[in-house]
Formats: C-alpha cells, structure tokens, sequence
C-alpha cells in the first residue's frame, strides 16, 4: 500500500472556461486572406476585384516616325491594288475591239513598280502617263458608240481617283529621308542592298582594299637566317662503334670467394 500526503482539492463551476476553436475550413473558397483587425497595422490588405476597375489604363505615345512609316506602307499598299485593278481594266478593251490600246497596261505596271520600290521618279512618269491616258479616254468616248462611252466614263472615273491617291502618295515620299527609305523597304519587301544603282559593269571591277596589303602581294620573310659559321654541322662518313664494358665474373668464380665472419677478438683489435 502506497502512503503519501494527500491534499484535499476543491474544483469550482468558475475554474473553467468554455472555449471555441474556430474551423477554418468552414469557408475555404474566400477570396480573402482573412487577418485580423488591429494585429498589423498598415499592413497588407485585400483588395477587391471590383475596386481594380477604376484603376487607369496606362497609354504609352506612339512615335511620330512609327505613325509616318505605317502611312507611307499603307499607300503603298493602296497603291498597289489600285494599279491591279487599272490593268485588269485594261483588258475590258477587248469588248469594244480597241486592240491597240491594250498596252496601256504597261503604264500600270510602271504604277505597280513605283509603289513596290517607293520610287518618286517611277511614280511621276505614272502620273503624267495618267493624265494623257484620260484625255484618250475622253476623245474616244466622244467619238465610239454607246458601249464604248459607257467603258470610257468608266475608265475616266477609276482613272482619276487612281491619280488623286497617286499625287497624295508622291508628296508623302517627298518627306522621306534615303535612310527611312531604305528601312521603309526592308519592312515592305525584306533586306535590301544599299548600292541598287550599281551596274554590272561596275560590279564587275576589282575592289580596292584600303586596309591592309594587296591579296596578290608577297610577305617578306623576316625570320633570322643562319649563317654557314652558326649552321649545324655535317655528319659525314659515321661508322658503328662498339663499346667495351669490363666482363662480369660468373657464377663458378663467385662460388670461390669466401667471406670470413668477425669474432669478439677481432672487434676488439
């Protein structure tokens, strides 16, 4: 039997406490990480999807030099199409049995060609072959029959608002610098060489390399040269020749020597 002390212990109803313990997987799809008020102040606080809303966009500006590339690509562009349909137009002459006028497709070729390489110069000559080619288009309607003014009116027409955005896109390249140019037509058509106006004649010629030595030009050797005094000599007439090393005794002349061992007499002499 165990013996102790034993100390009376009353327990009171206020002793104890009830006590809840919260369940945090009662609402686990809150969109808030929930903290509690006053635990950190300024500290993180959730936001909204609603309140982000209000929040501004941010623009940056556009480039003037971005904005007059894609005005100048896009004339092109137009250009282009609008040249496409003259010389589809072209063929309409057949109709009305106008052979003859069916190379004028070729001046829409020079329309074509002018807006795919942004040339001024191609697009003048286009310009001025237009307005001839309106003036022909008059007469001939004045002179042909009923079929053949009605085509005519509608060459005219097609034709003169092909020349209105032909003088509006010939004052837009006047405004481009060689430099944008060329970067204008590696935007439109790919990498394009710098020296276009190059014929083959001058292609053809040698280049000049102002750095450097000629390809054709020899080296000069500047490694010392050995003199007859400081050349290696000449080994001439060599012979084998035999070396003499002093013989070995054999084993029967070994067996012979004998080896007499030291006694104390002799250590102490």
């Amino acid at each position: 039997m165990n013996s102790g002390v034993q100390i009376p212990v009353q327990f009171h109803d206020s002793d104890f406490r009830e006590v809840q313990i919260q369940d945090q997987s009662e609402n686990p799809k809150s969109p808030f990480i929930m903290i509690p008020a006053g635990s950190r102040p300024g500290g993180f606080q959730p936001i909204a999807l609603s309140q982000l809303d209000s929040v501004p966009p941010i623009v940056s500006p556009l480039d003037p030099k971005d904005i007059k590339y894609r005005t100048v690509l896009k004339h092109s562009k137009r250009m282009r199409l609008l040249t496409i349909l003259d010389m589809i137009l072209c063929l309409l002459y057949l109709l009305i049995g106008q052979y003859i006028l069916l190379f004028l497709a070729f001046f829409a070729l020079l329309g074509f060609f002018s807006s795919f390489k942004l040339s001024r110069g191609l697009l003048m000559s286009y310009i001025i072959t237009l307005i001839f080619i309106m003036i022909l288009k008059i007469l001939l309607a004045a002179e042909g029959g009923a079929v053949a003014a009605v085509l005519m009116i509608l060459y005219f027409v097609v034709e003169a608002i092909i020349l209105y955005f032909a003088i509006k896109f010939f004052k837009l390249l006047g405004t481009l610098e060689p430099q944008e140019r060329l970067e204008l037509l590696m935007l439109q058509n790919g990498p394009v060489s710098s020296n276009q106006g190059i014929t083959r004649s001058e292609a053809a010629q040698p280049v000049q390399i102002p750095i450097g030595r000629p390809l054709n030009e020899q080296v000069p050797d500047n490694s010392p040269q050995l003199t007859p005094d400081f050349a290696a000599p000449k080994f001439t007439n060599l012979q084998p020749v035999q070396a003499e090393f002093p013989s070995l005794p054999n084993y029967s002349e070994a067996e012979e020597l004998h080896v007499k061992p030291l006694t104390p007499s002799d250590r102490l002499e």
